[in-house]
């Protein structure tokens, strides 16, 4: 059809610009020229104009036609046999899978993930297996990409069969629409997947980080609140004095004997300065954060019960038991207060062993009951007291300490610290930053991106379907039909890919606060905040319900038949 149309268009204009050459060239030269001319010439003449015009006219039209020609029949048919992307023909998503699940075995056998914690006392800095960090990445694209690719194999199985009855409009268009193109649905899942997924991540991290500090920083004061009485105090306190301390707002307090190298510990085959901590076994387990201490052999319960049957008990930390090569069931001798007047050995009975205690962030050596110590030496006076609040919040809090201050504080010098002042001192710097400031800044960067994505993907998908939409107004669907029918194709990108961010920024969030853990000293727990996470979900429905309306209104904008002349 475009070889004849081509040859007729060539042969009129040729036939043409021959009259027209025959004209013009005896009106310039004469018409006795033409005369004198001959017949042999001026045919020769005219059929070397028209088939040379013929040639150079006719190509020309041709060769342009049937590239055009060749370019729709490529393009129709790159559609409907359209090559997948690269990961799915690599399945980049299954060995992505494949990567984190080695790899987390591997540094689970390794024990990759306890590196090792910082010390500010002891002059330790914290070490982080930073190669670690590729897991959480590899979670973040492994994890969208399979989501991807389910959600493609999925919507490929929705598009509806060939029936006499064809039911409702909307429904039956949309899943038409979804099951002839689900891989572009499920690429733009990738994306919102992707930005979901870092904002959950974030979100996540940040108040796992927060809650860590916050334990931190309890364990690392003792109690909701210390009170530490004051050098110039002229009052001398005793453990009994620590009903003193009890008002509305404080429920229990408990006296506590402690100091840097304050005694000497003496073991069957060596000796060493010990920090040495007394507490009262009926009050401390009601003040102290005692979930996390780890006592061999039982528990903290067990390990207090046995100070309060046992006065003549002792309780070593691991480190100190392992110096003085001691072990449960062992005598030790047990200088108290030494370097002072009041000196005095006593013989005590290794109980049992612990790893840390709260209260002592520079590190309890031994742990012994009050009231032996107070036997012992009767003169020496509680270096503190630990108060627990009745209010676990943050009111109750500063409630408790107002009382202190306008009473016991009132006729004496104290030092009131509290959980929300005290930042643990065993601990590395990094972990006393607040990094709600960056990750806002991240989170907002985030969600920026996310709607510049479901915008691109709103109007790519006017851009590429116009001609199908105005098709459908031209046949009589009404405009808000083809508006729901947009905003549930964006809908379903939008909400899919937040369902797959979601999990994905979870288990991602997890990996970061594990590969992180040595920067507390506690092990911090995974807290997902379900309120942050809606934030970046409700922002992006809202994206998407705006963008397909504006989308929506183009479209019926749009002239039918100047839009179909076009095409």
């Amino acid at each position: 059809m475009l070889a004849l149309r081509t040859s007729v268009l060539a042969a009129v204009g040729a036939v043409f610009g021959l009259v027209i050459g025959y004209v013009l060239a005896g009106a310039i030269l004469g018409g006795g020229s033409l005369l004198r001319a001959s017949t042999a010439s001026l045919a020769t003449s005219a059929f070397l104009g028209c088939l040379g015009g013929f040639a150079a006219t006719g190509l020309a039209l041709y060769v342009t036609g049937r590239r055009s020609i060749d370019r729709e029949i490529n393009e129709d048919r790159a559609g409907l046999t359209r090559r997948a992307p690269l990961w799915r023909r690599a399945r980049l998503d299954l060995v992505g899978v494949v990567v984190v699940v080695v790899g987390t075995t591997l540094a689970l056998r390794a024990r990759a993930f306890d590196g090792a914690p910082g010390s500010v006392y002891f002059g330790r800095s914290v070490e982080l297996n930073l190669l670690l960090l590729v897991l959480p990445v590899a979670v973040w694209i492994a994890g969208s990409l399979l989501a991807a690719r389910l959600l493609g194999a999925t919507l490929t199985r929705t598009q509806p069969r060939s029936t006499s009855s064809p039911g409702r409009a909307l429904p039956r268009l949309y899943r038409l629409s979804v099951g002839r193109r689900p891989w572009a649905i499920a690429n733009g899942t990738v994306i919102v997947a992707l930005i979901v997924g870092l904002s959950t991540c974030l979100a996540a991290f940040t108040a796992s980080y927060d809650n860590a500090k916050l334990r931190d920083a309890r364990y690392a004061n003792g109690a909701d609140i210390r009170i530490t009485p004051s050098p110039t105090s002229q009052r001398t306190y005793r453990t009994s004095d620590a009903d003193r301390f009890r008002t509305t707002a404080v429920s229990e307090v408990t006296p506590v004997v402690y100091g840097l190298s304050n005694v000497i510990l003496r073991s069957a085959r060596t000796s060493d300065p010990a920090n040495l901590a007394a507490i009262d076994p009926d009050t401390y387990a009601s003040v102290a954060p005692l979930t996390d201490v780890r006592f061999s052999p039982g528990t903290a319960t067990s390990a207090l019960a046995t100070l309060r049957r046992d006065p003549t008990a002792v309780f070593l930390s691991e480190d100190m038991a392992t110096f003085l090569r001691a072990k449960p069931g062992d005598p030790l001798k047990v200088i108290l207060v030494r370097a002072t007047n009041d000196q005095v050995t006593v013989s005590l009975h290794i109980a049992g062993l612990f790893e840390r205690l709260p209260g002592f962030p520079d590190g309890a050596d031994a742990l012994m009951s009050i009231t032996e110590h107070t036997a012992k030496v009767p003169t020496k006076a509680p270096d503190f007291f630990l108060a627990a609040t009745r209010s676990g919040d943050d009111a109750g809090l500063r409630h408790a300490v107002v009382e202190l201050r306008r009473g016991p504080g009132t006729a004496d010098h104290l030092q009131i610290d509290t959980r929300t002042t005290t930042l643990a001192r065993d601990q590395s710097s990094l972990a006393s930053l607040n990094i709600a400031g960056l990750v806002d800044l991240d989170s907002t960067f985030s969600l920026a991106m996310a709607v510049v994505t479901i915008a691109i993907f709103v109007f790519g998908l006017l851009l590429a379907r116009r001609r199908e939409y105005v098709t459908l107004r031209a046949q009589g669907l009404e405009p808000g039909s083809v508006r729901t029918l947009i905003i549930a194709e964006a809908g379903t990108v939008a909400i899919a890919g937040s369902i797959a961010g979601i999990a994905v920024g979870t288990a991602m969030g997890f990996y970061f606060v594990t590969v992180l853990r040595p920067l507390f000293v506690l092990s911090p727990s995974y807290s997902i905040p379900i309120a942050a996470l809606m934030t970046p979900v409700l922002l992006v429905l809202a994206a998407t319900a705006a963008a397909a309306i504006a989308g929506s209104r183009l479209v019926n904008r749009l002239d039918p038949t100047e839009l179909l002349r076009d095409e």
